[in-house]
């Protein structure tokens, strides 16, 4: 995998950071029965401050990842998020957090193959102590794609302590 790549890193002020690289993604498979791909790669993250304790972020990326079986070429997926984070007080955070994967998968029997998976997520955090933190949190995931057998629905409540030492 070859990757040219051009971009910028700002910070305008302590509100507002950002990173923008775009370019050129070059897959080579030498020796194999793989055919090559190409195309264009993203590389987006912006975090905007509002408040010394709330930040929005929106970030984007374009990748391609290996086949998911031998009779398949380069998967290309563009990842879309934005999440927003807001310190309540000392103690108690919350995250919300909305992000969609558009995939797009090529196979050598049958053709081309699109899958849309929108992910939501909401978490809180309590901090009790410097060394202890509980989370509670719900992600919701869903994948719609053109193959029927591809498509799924998925919950999952979570409950956690995070422990440090």
């Amino acid at each position: 995998e070859y990757r040219y790549l051009l971009g910028v890193v700002w910070e305008t002020t302590a509100r507002m950071t950002g990173t923008v690289r775009i370019g050129w993604l070059e897959d080579k498979f030498a020796g194999s029965a793989l055919r090559s791909s190409s195309g264009a790669t993203w590389d987006v993250a912006i975090r905007w401050s509002p408040l010394t304790y709330s930040h929005l972020d929106l970030s984007t990326h374009r990748d391609t990842q290996p086949p998911i079986n031998p009779l398949g070429y380069v998967t290309v997926t563009a990842v879309y998020s934005q999440g927003w984070s807001h310190e309540w007080n000392s103690r108690l955070e919350s995250k919300l957090a909305l992000s969609e994967a558009d995939s797009t998968y090529r196979y050598v029997t049958t053709g081309a193959q699109t899958t849309k998976t929108p992910q939501y997520s909401l978490a809180l955090t309590y901090k009790m102590r410097r060394w202890l933190r509980w989370e509670a949190g719900l992600d919701i995931n869903a994948r719609n794609s053109t193959i029927a057998s591809y498509n799924f629905n998925e919950n999952i409540a979570r409950l956690g302590a995070r422990i440090t030492f």
